[in-house]
Parts: structure tokens; sequence; C-alpha cells
């Protein structure tokens, strides 16, 4: 039986009566006109004589036969069970009472909050048919929710949001849906809102916040999965599971999220991709670039044993040392070397890495030129679809980067 329940009220009270008889809901919602506001007592005292009894609001509209006032009087209705936390599926709305326009009102008020609708019918009607219902001889007419309808165009946009990482504004749709959602609907909305919440931290490379969402949302979203058996999540969460395996090794791997590791620069490769995907050339190269930047930072303290901001100069190959020292010492003597000196010094040793960096150096010469004309770096220049695509062709091959993070993608 529903918490409440909304009713319009006006004409026969005799169908007013057989839908609360029906519902015994907690609470009634009379949404009256100035002229069946009176009929309130009527029906209390009608229903308490079968020992029926509820808690009522009544809520009148000044015209009943003025669409807009009797829209937003309808509004307020389904405001205020919002405001007192009845669930949408704890609702029902009858809108069998009242003027046309009170009802057609309540109608489009309420029709994507969730609710179920009610009518009270029936096929023995006086005037050869076509008048009221008979005393007695009247039918509920129930439904469920239309909003499971609207809901799937809905789960589209939320799809549509995350497919192409714009999760902020998947929360806020999942958020706004789950106000009208049912119990199901609702406890999956809240595991893609802590999933999303995840993967937005994720994309800000708040790594530790975004372990700690999906840890959560994943787990929940498995059991929810295994009650529900909607396979089209099946997919998704499968690649959610692979995507918190990454974090977990990364963070391993980086001490807890502290130090720099070839699984950092695959996440920065990664995300770069992903800003290819929006057309956010600018904000990829940024990436690529810190990318380029760290490699030669993991293969440098890797072969030297320290960072390149903590250099001293004695850790050096001597063909270097002098130059190195008079171009990058700091005033406590220690060196800190930029991604060119790095690769240079890496190069002296043998190393792998650098030596394919400078087979194409010149070529990354160029690119790292195009970046630092960028407005994102030091100049005005917007980085075009071909630069941005070539920098990231350059830095997969010559680094035989494999593997890039796929998040998943909603098939609704």
């Amino acid at each position: 039986m529903p918490k409440a329940l909304i009713i319009s009220l006006g004409g026969s009270l005799e169908p007013i009566v057989k839908s609360i008889k029906t519902h015994r809901p907690e609470l009634v919602l009379f949404f009256a006109s100035e002229e069946s506001i009176e009929q309130v007592s009527m029906v209390k005292e009608l229903l308490g004589q079968k020992g029926i009894r509820f808690r009522n609001k009544n809520l009148v509209v000044n015209d009943a036969q003025d669409l807009i006032t009797c829209y937003k009087k309808a509004l307020s209705v389904s405001d205020w069970v919002v405001r007192h936390d009845i669930p949408p599926d704890q609702v029902v709305v009858d809108y069998t009472g009242g003027t046309k326009t009170m009802t057609a009102a309540l109608t489009l008020a309420t029709v994507a909050r969730g609710y179920r609708f009610s009518y009270v019918g029936g096929k023995e009607r006086t005037k050869d048919g076509l008048g009221v219902v008979l005393t007695g001889r009247e039918e509920i007419k129930t439904s469920l929710s239309p909003w499971q309808l609207l809901a799937v165009e809905e789960k589209k946009r939320i799809a549509i949001h995350a497919n192409s990482y714009q999760f902020d504004a998947a929360i806020h749709t999942l958020r706004t849906a789950k106000s009208r959602a049912g119990t199901k609907e609702t406890e999956l909305f809240d595991n893609l809102t802590t999933i999303f919440e995840g993967y937005s931290f994720w994309e800000r490379f708040d790594h530790r916040l975004a372990l700690r969402r999906l840890e959560d949302g994943c787990e929940n979203l498995s059991r929810y999965i295994r009650i529900s058996g909607e396979g089209e999540l099946v997919d998704f969460s499968s690649t959610l599971e692979d995507n918190l395996g990454f974090l977990k090794r990364l963070k391993e791997h980086t001490s807890g999220f502290k130090t720099l590791h070839e699984d950092l620069v695959l996440d920065l490769i990664s995300n770069a991709g992903r800003r290819i995907e929006e057309g956010k050339y600018d904000d990829a190269v940024a990436r690529l670039y810190r990318a380029l930047e760290m490699i030669g930072q993991v293969e440098f303290e890797k072969t030297f044993g320290c960072p390149t901001s903590d250099v001293k100069p004695d850790q050096l190959p001597s063909e270097i040392k002098d130059e190195y020292t008079r171009r990058y010492a700091a005033e406590d003597g220690r060196l800190k070397l930029p991604l060119l000196a790095a690769f240079q010094a890496l190069k002296l040793k043998g190393n792998a890495v650098a030596k394919a960096f400078f087979s194409h150096q010149e070529e990354f010469r160029n690119l790292l030129q195009a970046r630092n004309n960028s407005i994102l770096a030091h100049g005005q220049i917007p980085i075009a679809q071909q630069t941005c695509q070539r920098f990231m062709e350059l830095m997969v091959n010559t680094f035989e980067i494999k593997d890039a993070i796929t998040f998943p993608k909603l098939k609704w």
C-alpha cells in the first residue's frame, strides 16, 4: 500500500471513496478547487464509517478552469511530497475527480516523478453508457509509473555524458533521475554515481580518491548485477574491474601514488587519448609532454639512482659534468635537469629508451616547439588536430606504449 495518495477532487464522491478505500494510504493529498474542497469532510466521514482513517493535506486551486494556475498548484503538491522524503514508488496519483483542466494539470505535473497512476472507471454508466459510472460499479485502473518509459531517454542522456567522459554531467543527471526512480533504479543510480565520481577524480589525476570510489562502486555494482540479472551492465562491470586492477597496481608501483613509474606514463598517455576523442588537443598535448618528460625521469632515476630534480654533479658522466653544473646547478649545488638534458645524460649511458628518443629527435623537437607555442605553455597558438595526433603516434611507436587504459561504456 502506498504511503501517499494524491487525488483530484470534484464531482461524484463515490470514485474518491473507492480509490482511498482500495489504496489505503497513510496520507491523502487532496487537489481541490474552491468549490470541491468542502467534499473533503464528507469523504472522511464516509470512510470513517468503514473504519478507514488517514492523515490529509488540502491544496486548493483558485481557478479550476485555468491550466497554468492548476499546473502551478499541482507542482506544489508534488514538491511537497519530495520535501517530505516520500519515495516515488510509495506515491499514487488518482486523477479521476475534478475538472478536466485540473486532471490534465495534475497529470502533467506528476508524470515524470516516478509515481504510479490510478483512475476509477467502470463499464456500467448512466445515460446509456455515456454518463458517470454507476454507484457500486466502480473499478480501479492502476498503471506503472509512466516514468518507466521516460527513464529510457534519461538513461540515454546519462550514457551520452558518461561515454564522452562528461562524468560530472552524468552524475547530475543521475541525481535528478534518482528523485523519480523506484527502489531498484535508485540502487543502480547510487552505484553509478559512486563509479562516475571515481572516474571524475581519475580524470583529474586524484588516483587515491578514484581508487576509493571505484572500489565501492565496483563491489556494489557486481552485487546489483547478480541480484537483478541485468546483462547490459556485464561488459561495463568487466571493464570497470580491469580499471580498478590498474589503479591497484599503480598504487603499489608508486608507493601509494607518491613516486613515478611507467604505469603513470601509461595513465597520462591514456588520458591524452581521451582528450583527443573530445577534440581538446591543447589539453592532450600538455599531457603528452608530461608523459615524455616522465619517461625521461623514470629512466634517469633507474639509471643514476636519483631524481632529475636532485642530481649531484659526481653522479653524471664526465663528458657533461662541468657543462651541466654550469647550466643547471641550484643554490645548494644540486642539479635540476630539464627534459632534453635528462635524455642526453641517459644516452651517454647507453640507455635504450634515450636512443629511441634521439632516433626521432628532429620530429620530437618540432612537436615540442608546437607545444611551447601553445596557449597552455608559453604562446597563443592552438594545437592543430594533426599535430596532436602525430605527437600521440610518435609517443606510442617510439616508446612501444601498449594496452592503453579504456574506460567502460554504458550500453543504454
